[in-house]
C-alpha cells in the first residue's frame, strides 16, 4: 500500500516531515503486503530491509512503525480503547481532538499523532492499551519525536555496549532532524545521549472532558 492510498483510506494527512522521509524511499518496508508473499518469502524480504540502514526506524528501540496495511485495523483498535474509557469513566474526547496511530511498542501500546483543532501541527502521544491512564505526550512535534527516538535507541545501544553512533543508520536518521535537534545530539558520547533520554519527562495529554 502506498502512502497516498493510506491517507485516502483514513482521510488523514501525515506530517510534512513524514512525507519527506517517505519520498527518500526509507519507508519501503512499511508498504509491504504480507499476503502477497509466502511465509518464507516474507522473511527473506524483511531480512533485506532489516539489514538496510537507510530504512526508517529499523534499529533497536521500543518504537515499531506500523505497516501501512495494518494502520486501519490498529486505528479501529484505538477507537475501541477510547470507547471503553468513555463508557467506563463517563468522559469523551475534547472537541477537535483526533488521534491517528503510526507506530507501536513491543507491548502493543500505540504511538499516535494528536491533532487538536487544526491539521498542521501534530503532537505525538503514547496511548496505553492496558489501562485508562491519560496518554503521555511523547513529543510536541514529529521533529521532536525523531529526536527522542534517536535518544531511546542510543539508550538501548548503551546498555548493550553497541556503537550506535558510528552506525550508518544513526547517521541517516540524524539527517532527518532539524538543526535545533541535531545540535542536541552531535558531538555527544552515547552515554550522554542515554542520560539525556533517561532525564526526559513525558507530560499527560489534556484530551478528555467529563460528560457530567
Amino acid at each position: 500500500m502506498k502512502l497516498s492510498e493510506l491517507e485516502n483510506n483514513l482521510n488523514f494527512k501525515f506530517p510534512k516531515k513524514w512525507h519527506e522521509i517517505y519520498n527518500t524511499g526509507a519507508m519501503e518496508w512499511l508498504e509491504l503486503d504480507r499476503d502477497s508473499y509466502t511465509k518464507d518469502e516474507f522473511k527473506a524480504v524483511m531480512k533485506k530491509y532489516i539489514n538496510d540502514p537507510k530504512q526508517f526506524l529499523m534499529f533497536d528501540c521500543d518504537i515499531e512503525p506500523i505497516a501501512f496495511e495494518e494502520i486501519s485495523s490498529r486505528t479501529e483498535d484505538l477507537k475501541e480503547w477510547i470507547r471503553w474509557k468513555c463508557e467506563d469513566e463517563n468522559v469523551r474526547l475534547k472537541d477537535g481532538v483526533k488521534l491517528f496511530p503510526f507506530a507501536q511498542t513491543g507491548g502493543g501500546d500505540l504511538y499516535c499523532f494528536l491533532y487538536e483543532d487544526d491539521t498542521e501541527n501534530a503532537k505525538v502521544v503514547c496511548y496505553y492499551h492496558d489501562d485508562y491512564d491519560t496518554p503521555e505526550i511523547y513529543a510536541e512535534s514529529f521533529d521532536e519525536f525523531l529526536y527522542v527516538a534517536l535518544l531511546e535507541a542510543a539508550s538501548y545501544a548503551a546498555e548493550e555496549g553497541e556503537d550506535f553512533i558510528g552506525s550508518e543508520s544513526f547517521k541517516n536518521h540524524l539527517n532527518y532532524l532539524t538543526d535545533e535537534y541535531k545540535a542536541l545530539i552531535e558531538g555527544k558520547a552515547i552515554e550522554e545521549l542515554a542520560n539525556d533520554y533517561e532525564n526526559l519527562f513525558f507530560n499527560p495529554a489534556n484530551i478528555w472532558i467529563s460528560n457530567t
